[in-house]
């Protein structure tokens, strides 16, 4: 695999703007052409869900749904993330936007991260989690859900009452079906009431073909704590 430059220089990101605010996108290095835009619309969702809320996005990769939040109003924002080159590319973002002051990122392993949060008796308004994709093949599907299963039992127990998880899944091999599975047991586990406030999928310009169901790949539910 190789990856080249046609016309012209990309050996520093380059600037775009979503819904009002800008950030800087690795075309060369960063995952998904640097930047994930079939979370485009949901990130507009988490903008109005945000307003006076403690927020923690999961996976926050370079602060697309962090951000999203802090432009609606959030209290404050922790971003966390594993690569270290997102996290210092989503600081500085939250510069750009003239955020900084309410977003904090830090790199870190996010299921080992959510199990100190829950031991030290830390509590959230709001919780994004926008993990990779965790089954690779059908094989892993059994492997896949269990790390669904984890990172949402761990986050659903983090929300304080009327809290808020947007949680999703970019598995084409996990059907919206079975992701519904997950989390419902999960959400029983928690032994906590919630509200399916509503279902996600990705961007219109990653289109869904009802002849191919694994086209939906991205998934995704907002509950609230009742």
């Amino acid at each position: 695999k190789e990856v080249q430059t046609v016309k012209g220089n990309l050996n520093t990101p380059v600037i775009i703007e979503e819904n009002g605010s800008k950030f800087y996108v690795d075309l060369l290095k960063g995952q998904k052409t640097g930047f994930f835009f079939d979370q485009r619309e949901n990130r507009s969702l988490a903008t109005a869900l945000s307003k006076n809320r403690k927020v923690l996005d999961c996976f926050c990769y370079t602060g697309g749904f962090a951000l999203a939040c802090a432009k609606g109003g959030a209290k404050e924002v922790l971003g966390v993330d594993e690569s270290n080159s997102a996290i210092q590319l989503a600081q500085e973002n939250a510069k750009l936007n003239n955020l900084a002051h309410i977003c904090t990122f830090e790199k870190q392993e996010v299921f080992n991260f959510l199990r100190k949060l829950n031991q030290t008796g830390e509590k959230f308004d709001l919780i994004i989690l926008d993990p990779p994709s965790f089954v690779k093949s059908k094989e892993k599907l059994k492997e896949g859900i269990k790390g669904y299963k984890e990172i949402n039992r761990q986050a659903l127990k983090l929300l304080n009452p009327g809290g808020i998880l947007i949680t999703c899944s970019c598995s084409y091999q996990l059907s919206k079906e079975e992701f519904l599975s997950v989390i419902k047991s999960t959400a029983a586990e928690t032994k906590r009431d919630f509200r399916l406030v509503k279902e996600l999928v990705q961007a219109p310009d990653h289109p869904i073909l009802l002849s191919m169901p694994e086209t939906q790949y991205l998934k995704g539910l907002i509950l609230e704590v009742l």
